[in-house]
């Protein structure tokens, strides 16, 4: 082989050299790109995350919508309104946290006080069967209490607490209004004790009272005796509703008025 064939060979063999290599260096500039995208994707998804995960995180709930002066024009005596010699008798049962709870709370219970509590035909009580918490305990014992089985300190029966605790100084309804009008989610942190701390200020309880109450754990006893009364009616759902001691079926706020109705027998 001539000298000239040798260095044509050795061009040859070079060029094909640069080529792999620029290959080479081309795929290596392919995946250095499809990690840095794969990277920000993970760096953004991180991101996104850590802020629902802060913005959602325990006791960061909507802000608190405060309720005074519920009913001033209605007899009230602890979590009752009206007329104790009322010829009829509604009794609610609800949790804090549940929805169809706030619901009626937020849109039937003026039409109920107005129409039938402040014409002296209907007593409404409203008691607590404060239940969607149980499964969140978060295991710190109640002074003699035995762990995992009368440890309640869930944010339905601390909520229910918070207003058995303002019915002390004449504010049941005033905070039970304010804890369904500032619900936010189930066992997310929006009745945290800090929170309803926050909701005794934002109606002006006298802290010292309340936090006595409160933190003192005064009315575990009465929130427990009563969710056991609601199951032992049976209550199905909350909220539920009996009237003149006869548990009815709650479908709305028509089929209550109806069933009050038909107690009242066409009283007007």
């Amino acid at each position: 082989m001539g000298k000239g064939a040798g260095r044509r060979d050795r061009r040859q063999a070079a060029r094909v050299a640069r080529e792999r290599q620029m290959r080479a260096r081309a795929q290596a500039a392919a995946r250095r790109r499809q990690l840095g995208l794969v990277g920000g994707a993970v760096a953004l998804a991180v991101l996104v995350v850590a802020l629902l995960i802060y913005a959602n995180r325990p006791g960061q709930a909507e802000e608190i919508e405060a309720r005074t002066g519920e009913y001033p024009t209605v007899p009230q005596a602890g979590r009752v309104l009206g007329d104790a010699n009322a010829p009829v008798t509604v009794v609610e049962y609800g949790d804090y946290q549940c929805p169809g709870c706030g619901q009626f709370a937020t849109e039937s219970e003026d039409d109920l006080v107005e129409d039938y509590v402040a014409t002296g035909r209907v007593r409404y009580e409203y008691r607590d069967f404060a239940f969607l918490g149980d499964r969140t305990l978060d295991r710190t014992p109640v002074p003699g209490a035995t762990p995992g089985t009368d440890d309640y300190r869930d944010e339905s029966t601390r909520a229910a607490e918070a207003a058995a605790c303002a019915a002390d100084q004449g504010r049941f309804w005033d905070v039970h209004a304010t804890l369904f009008a500032s619900q936010s989610g189930e066992n997310e942190g929006a009745f945290e004790d800090d929170r309803l701390r926050a909701v005794a200020d934002a109606v002006g309880l006298d802290r010292a009272a309340f936090d006595a109450c409160f933190d003192g754990r005064v009315k575990l006893g009465e929130i427990l005796a009563m969710k056991e009364e609601a199951r032992a009616i049976p209550v199905p759902s909350t909220p539920g509703f009996v009237v003149n001691g006869q548990l009815i079926d709650y479908r709305g706020y028509d089929s209550l008025t109806a069933a009050i109705d038909a107690a009242l027998g066409g009283q007007s």
